[in-house]
């Protein structure tokens, strides 16, 4: 097992390296002073850690273009066929990788994140950009987050449970264009676009993009 500790993005942290058995396996401990969330990734686990799925909302009936990342930093994608750079794809990236982009799930929010509470008090926000209206971007997408942490906790000492979490988001761009002073859209956008570019960069080393 991998234990880890959410940090803080805005606040220095340390790192704390030790080594003991749980189960067999080896542990790797973070530690930070912000009494923050805590969370432990198998790396033997069969169910990736992260995922995301989208689909540009014009391309709705066609398969999502689809990104898993596993506890031991194995990455799958999946591009369908009606988008650039179409197939199947794997490659390894370091768990330190993962566990990052899980920090940065965490941040986001995306265990805890109800759309369309969020979407209601944006609604009532003054601090809106009436002038995209209602509709979306050309560029939007259909957008699914998926979080699944092995062991979860919010704060020291809370119980430990398991974490799933699957969240929809329809017209993210949008909405973070319409609301460029929340700070929860631009985290969660911040989160789509990292684990994009880490798929757009393995098919641009792999030459798939002409």
């Amino acid at each position: 097992m991998i234990l880890l500790r959410a940090r803080n993005w805005c606040l220095g942290w340390t790192v704390l390296l030790g080594f003991a058995l749980l189960a067999a396996a080896p542990i790797l401990a973070f530690a930070q002073d912000t009494g923050g969330p805590e969370f432990s990734l198998s790396p033997d686990a069969s169910e990736p850690v992260l995922v995301l799925s989208e689909t540009p909302t014009e391309l709705v009936d066609v398969p999502p273009r689809v990104l898993r990342v596993f506890a031991d930093g194995h990455c799958e994608l999946d591009v369908p066929e009606i988008m650039r750079g179409a197939g199947h794809y794997e490659w390894d990236v370091s768990p330190d990788v993962v566990e990052a982009l899980t920090q940065q799930a965490l941040a986001a929010g995306v265990h805890v994140l109800e759309p369309a509470a969020l979407r209601a008090s944006l609604r009532a926000s003054r601090v809106v950009d009436d002038s995209l209206g209602q509709t979306y971007r050309f560029d939007d997408e259909v957008i699914e987050f998926e979080v699944n942490v092995a062991r979860y906790r919010s704060a020291p000492g809370a119980a430990w449970s398991r974490l799933r979490r699957r969240v929809k988001w329809i017209g993210l761009r949008s909405d973070r264009a319409r609301h460029p002073q929340d700070d929860r859209l631009q985290r969660l956008m911040g989160l789509r676009d990292e684990l994009d570019a880490m798929g757009t960069a393995y098919l641009e080393r792999e030459g798939k993009f002409p």
